[in-house]
């Protein structure tokens, strides 16, 4: 079910506690592209009843994931978009400013949290914040990523319940 005030940014699935569903539980949908063989992270569980859980998208403002870029070797985080939301991308935020990007490369998580495991595609950096200066006060660096799936076509989702 999807809500048509935040279409991107928030749905809800017909799953929720009774079925081991946990808030903060990795949702993976099936990729897209050289990615549509594997399973990438669209977003997190929001929110979780008995019988439904609301997920909150990779666009989703509201949304959190602790990523790293391989082939750069520098962490960040996926914090949701920005309005206006026709975009469909997502922010990046606390890279390093001593690192190098490149438009393209890969984020996946980093495995932070518990019920994200590390290593799961997110998607790809489109556009990448100006360098700072040396002269620059700015400690971090910033950038818009394209999540491997387009939010507006997710028909089927999976989402990862830690088993003890």
């Amino acid at each position: 079910m999807r809500n048509p005030q935040a279409w991107q940014e928030i749905f809800t699935v017909n799953k929720g506690s009774n079925d081991g569903l946990s808030k903060g539980a990795v949702v993976l949908a099936r990729g897209e592209r050289e990615r549509k063989d594997e399973a990438v992270v669209i977003g997190v569980v929001r929110s979780v009843s008995r019988h439904s859980a609301e997920i909150s998208t990779t666009v989703n403002p509201e949304t959190r994931i602790a990523a790293i870029l391989p082939r750069s070797g520098s962490f960040g985080f996926v914090n949701g978009g920005e309005i206006p939301m026709s975009e469909g991308l997502a922010n990046l935020t606390y890279m390093s400013c001593n690192k190098i990007y490149s438009p393209g490369e890969a984020v996946v998580t980093a495995g932070a949290r518990e019920e994200i495991p590390p290593g799961l595609y997110i998607g790809q950096l489109v556009d990448i914040e100006r360098t700072p200066s040396v002269f620059s006060s700015k400690l971090y660096m910033s950038a818009k990523v394209k999540p491997a799936v387009d939010m507006d076509n997710i028909r089927y989702v999976i989402i990862a319940i830690k088993k003890d």
